[in-house]
């Protein structure tokens, strides 16, 4: 299947993996992504896990600094059908509903249960450098109640000057 998808260039792209292994971790798919992309490239990995069996939900969401890191990562994986995949069913790989770091940040925090493994909590990075989970959710709460409006630069420069 032929990489399809259309990137706006210049912009922060959210994609959204489907059709993972159900025992895959978000460390195991970043050292897949960093086959084709460099780490600095992108700022989130979320492999949403499944509370109710030690599985995830067979699919990912990444956030990527550009277009051309997420069509790299679309050109990887979309069509390819892993051993054990669900269903036996190939990648797809879309446009994530929530955009940039500071949306899915966001939601990660509030859809994480309080007792949540940490070994499932999603990567964040910047500059190529991974974050605590907790460190960026509390940073982007701190932002938050003192702007009315986070961008993904106003994120990513106050946790550089920590």
């Amino acid at each position: 299947r032929a990489a399809n998808m259309v990137f706006e260039h210049g912009i922060e792209v959210s994609i959204m993996v489907r059709n993972i292994p159900r025992k895959y971790t978000s460390t195991q798919l970043l050292l897949e992504v960093t086959r084709v992309v460099p780490r600095a490239c992108i700022t989130m990995i979320s492999v949403p896990w499944d509370g109710k069996h030690p599985s995830n939900l067979g699919f990912a969401f990444l956030n990527l600094t550009n277009p051309e890191a997420a069509a790299a990562i679309e050109k990887l994986l979309d069509g390819f059908t892993y051993e054990g995949a669900p269903g036996g069913k190939a990648v797809t790989v879309h446009h994530a509903r929530l955009q940039g770091l500071v949306q899915n940040l966001r939601h990660c925090a509030g859809a994480l249960p309080k007792n949540a493994d940490r070994r499932h909590f999603p990567l964040i990075f910047v500059d190529g450098h991974q974050i605590e989970f907790n460190s960026a959710a509390n940073i982007l709460e701190t932002i938050t109640a003192t702007n009315n409006e986070v961008t993904e630069q106003m994120l990513l420069q106050t946790i550089r000057e920590l």
